[in-house]
């Protein structure tokens, strides 16, 4: 089993695609860090739109509510990403859990690339699928956000 590991994000708002990421994560690895995006990087998602982001605190909130429900108390910590690529580089920790979108894939592969600059041991990255609507639209919380369903 893998000690440590992290799954960064918005969570605005937490979904089953995020839950489902997180359970997965917590059966490989003993601590995950859950990275959570501060307000000024969360905010930057809406510009220009109508769309309400719930605060970092908001945030951090559904998340413990969720990990706790789950029995993974005092295996996770929530901590602020202002920037993703420098935290990740920095990690301390065996693996990144992302989803599969090409965006995330390539910041988790140009992590690694930074930290073998750094003559610092790569991350394994385990990639999910993301979860979709019986419809096949991909659950993500801009959609979410959009339509205004929680």
């Amino acid at each position: 089993m893998l000690k440590k590991g992290v799954f960064a994000g918005t969570f605005g708002p937490l979904h089953n695609g995020h839950m489902f990421i997180i359970d997965a994560a917590m059966e490989m690895i003993s601590f995950l860090v859950i990275g959570l995006t501060t307000e000024s990087i969360a905010n930057k998602k809406i510009e220009g739109t109508e769309q309400i982001m719930p605060s970092y605190r908001e945030r951090a909130k559904m998340i413990d509510i969720f990990m706790v429900s789950k029995g993974f108390v005092n295996r996770y910590a929530i901590v602020p990403v202002s920037d993703g690529v420098a935290e990740g580089v920095d990690f301390n920790g065996d693996v990144m859990f992302i989803s599969d979108e090409d965006s995330v894939l390539g910041r988790a592969q140009h992590i690694n690339t930074l930290r073998r600059i750094k003559k610092l041991q790569e991350l394994a990255i385990v990639i999910f699928p993301r979860i979709r609507f019986q419809d096949g639209t991909v659950v993500s919380s801009t959609g979410i956000r959009e339509a205004n369903v929680l």
